[in-house]
């Protein structure tokens, strides 16, 4: 595998952790930037947290999928 293929599954992985655990922890920063935002504005709080503790989960298990497909 190139270094840049772990890079990018490095990067999915920092990321479906922190979608994670800010949507766990209600991160009151992390649902008031600009992306963010438009989903509490559309679903309400309880929903956001919810499509981004999924999105989370997602990414972290492509991530783990990938580094055990390429080893």
């Amino acid at each position: 595998m190139d270094v840049s293929e772990y890079f990018i599954l490095s990067l999915f992985l920092l990321l479906g952790l922190l979608s994670l655990i800010a949507s766990l922890l209600n991160f009151h920063w992390f649902f008031h930037t600009g992306s963010a935002l438009f989903f509490v504005e559309k679903i309400g709080l309880k929903g956001a947290r919810l499509f981004y503790g999924v999105l989370g989960l997602i990414l972290i298990s492509c991530s783990v999928m990938g580094y055990l497909s390429w080893r």
